[in-house]
């Protein structure tokens, strides 16, 4: 029997449609069997991919859903690459089924399942990161034309009818530390699990929840004379003060430090850079921005023309390790 010379494109069908099920698949597992703890710290170390995984993350269900809707079509596609190429090579709806049920179904079941289940239950921490931007991309284009929404409003109808559909308690942060580090370590002591439910209770946290309200810091004017400058130092037990000008922007932040090395310099000529930070910049990435400016204090403000307060790494940390009165 000679076989058509079509057939190649309909093998190449089919065994595109196995291979995205079966890539579909195994994320779908990966997501499941991956360490949250590992992701984390590879984003906190800035890790893109890693990044863009675990704000997914935070609402998994969507990329559960996803991964299934491209297994659902990979698995289409392969089963319609097959039934059309079996229909061109001549076999009758019989025979056609007959070598999808007896050969076909049971390849299906293995290259489309169980080995890329199994191959990124294995490899998921190493593997999923390198699929975080196509896994964003696929779920951002379903939202996009509406499959995700509707999916979304079905189960919750179902759930609602059904009865299934119920309030669930809210996790604390050391329950939610316990789940994520159980995989890790089988014993935590109170100190640990203590320092691991601040370090995942200050991922939720913004710099404009730990600022001290503009009204409450102390300025230094930039026209102020060196003796009213030292003066009002000596006042306050700060040891940096920002400096503004006579509309009250912040210009910057003069160190008491850089005062006595210098006492007859200009107040402008002190002024070093402060990082200007929106209010709702979560905590962690204000301790970088402060650390990369080598400035232990943030202006907290949308414009530096409208400050609305001031944050250190002295209120940032003191959630992490408690007070710390001799700072």
């Amino acid at each position: 029997m000679t076989i058509p010379s079509d057939v190649s494109l309909y093998i190449a069908i089919a065994l595109g449609g196995m291979l995205l099920a079966g890539l579909a698949s195994g994320l779908e597992t990966g997501i499941y069997c991956l360490s949250r703890v590992r992701l984390f710290v590879r984003a906190a170390r800035g890790d893109a991919r890693a990044a863009t995984l675990e704000r997914e993350l935070r609402r998994p269900e969507r990329l559960i859903s996803t991964t299934l809707l491209v297994q659902a079509a990979g698995g289409w596609i392969g089963g319609l690459g097959i039934a059309s190429g079996l229909e061109v090579m001549g076999f009758s709806t019989l025979n056609a089924a007959f070598v999808e049920l007896a050969m076909l179904t049971p390849l299906l079941f293995i290259v489309g399942d169980v080995m890329p289940k199994e191959l990124f239950r294995t490899n998921a921490d190493r593997w999923l990161p390198l699929f975080a931007r196509p896994l964003a991309l696929l779920r951002v284009g379903c939202t996009w034309v509406g499959i995700l929404p509707v999916l979304n409003w079905l189960a919750k109808s179902i759930a609602k009818v059904t009865g299934a559909s119920k309030e669930v308690a809210p996790i604390d942060a050391r329950q939610r530390v316990f789940a994520l580090l159980h995989e890790d370590s089988e014993s935590l002591t109170e100190q640990q699990m203590g320092i691991a439910e601040r370090v995942f209770t200050m991922r939720g946290v913004t710099i404009g929840a730990e600022m001290v309200p503009w009204k409450q810091v102390a300025t230094l004017s930039v026209a102020t004379s060196s003796f009213d400058r030292l003066t009002l130092l000596r006042r306050t037990p700060f040891g940096r003060l920002p400096a503004v000008d006579a509309q009250g922007s912040v210009l910057g932040v003069v160190s008491a430090l850089d005062v006595l090395l210098h006492p007859a310099a200009t107040t402008a000529s002190l002024l070093r850079d402060a990082p200007v930070l929106a209010p709702n910049t979560p905590a962690l990435t204000a301790l970088t921005a402060m650390r990369q400016s080598r400035v232990p204090l943030a202006i907290v403000a949308e414009r530096a023309d409208k400050p609305l307060g001031i944050v250190t790494i002295k209120d940032l940390v003191e959630p992490l390790v408690g007070d710390l009165a001799a700072w």
